[in-house]
């Protein structure tokens, strides 16, 4: 265990882990780039190759990598600044789970990322806050997104590393989304309709299995998307008590259950158990950015004794049990 002296501040130049096992890093601070370009972006964190058993505790970083990596424990935290800036040397890059097992993702806030002309120029830049790429038995709970490009939460299956492994037993839930920048040389507006993205799959056997995406607060204009092309395998995924914004039509390989679709784009909605509500949800502070707060407001909501006990609530974002006798 590695952690701060007693009214200590830790700061750290890098962190690398490669073929470690058993090793907890707790309360330090990466450094953050003093020049142009990319000036204010933290020092990332890479879980490498063989490492195992590695857990993370409030830390704050630039980002979070893991690679061929098993038993990673992400608890708190914030992860963010980090602008690419293309072809230039950078101190961090998009977080991502890639082709790694048994990952934990628990409350912590991932913020800023952020691209520029720099990157159009380039061909573009592939980022968001969070990029799954294969796994099993991966997890993201009461966690934070916001101020990120493109998307929250980018899944996909690329490369033949992915492809061999798949994504089995993924669950996201409990989470807030706000809804991300759509980048683009006429302007940067704050206006992707997609947050979560389950994507590219066709050239893997095994597809998504498993995929549990429930109990999330999105913003009003966003919500999710599932890859289109019928040569992907989509086994057993379900969105369960959501909110977010209904896309137009409902997805014929996804079971939908206890949602509620605000009007932000169409009305409508894909079970029978989901509300409509209006074109705002009742948070207590609606506003994108960096005061976004998606508690729902104490006064009794749309939400107020929605999904039947029977149906059962994993530890809400406070780690509060649900559904409880209090609202």
């Amino acid at each position: 265990m590695f952690r701060r002296a007693p009214r200590a501040r830790v700061l750290i130049e890098g962190l690398t882990f490669q073929g470690a096992d058993f090793i907890s890093v707790k309360g330090m601070t990466m450094t953050a780039k003093r020049s142009e370009p990319g000036r204010g972006n933290r020092q990332g964190i890479f879980v490498g190759p063989g490492s195992r058993y590695i857990k993370l505790r409030g830390m704050r970083a630039g980002n979070i990598h893991t690679w061929f990596a098993d038993h990673v424990v992400v608890r708190g935290g914030k992860y963010g600044p980090c602008h690419a800036v293309a072809n230039a040397p950078n101190v961090c890059g998009n977080s991502k789970i890639d082709v790694s097992t048994n990952v934990t993702i628990d409350g912590a806030l991932f913020h800023d990322y952020r691209f520029d002309e720099s990157c159009f120029a380039a061909g573009n830049c592939h980022w968001e806050c969070l990029y799954i790429n294969g796994g099993r038995n991966v997890a993201i709970r009461r966690s934070r997104f916001r101020d990120c490009a493109i998307f929250d939460i980018f899944v996909t299956l690329s490369g033949p590393d992915a492809a061999r492994m798949g994504h089995r037993n993924l669950t996201i839930e409990n989470n807030w989304f706000d809804t991300p920048w759509n980048e683009n040389q006429s302007g940067p507006a704050r206006a992707f309709p997609t947050a979560l993205s389950l994507a590219w799959c066709q050239n893997s056997p095994l597809g998504y299995r498993n995929v549990r995406v429930r109990f999330n607060s999105f913003q009003r204009n966003t919500g999710i998307e599932r890859e289109p092309n019928p040569a992907c395998v989509f086994d057993n995924v379900r969105v369960v008590g959501n909110l977010l914004m209904y896309p137009g039509s409902c997805d014929p390989q996804v079971t939908y259950a206890y949602n509620i679709w605000s009007t932000a784009w169409r009305r409508g909605r894909c079970s029978g158990t989901d509300r409509i509500a209006g074109n705002r949800f009742p948070y207590v502070n609606r506003r994108s950015g960096f005061r976004f707060n998606f508690h729902l407001r104490r006064r009794e909501t749309i939400a107020h004794n929605f999904v039947p006990r029977s149906v059962g609530c994993p530890r809400d974002i406070d780690r509060q049990r649900r559904p409880m006798q209090r609202r």
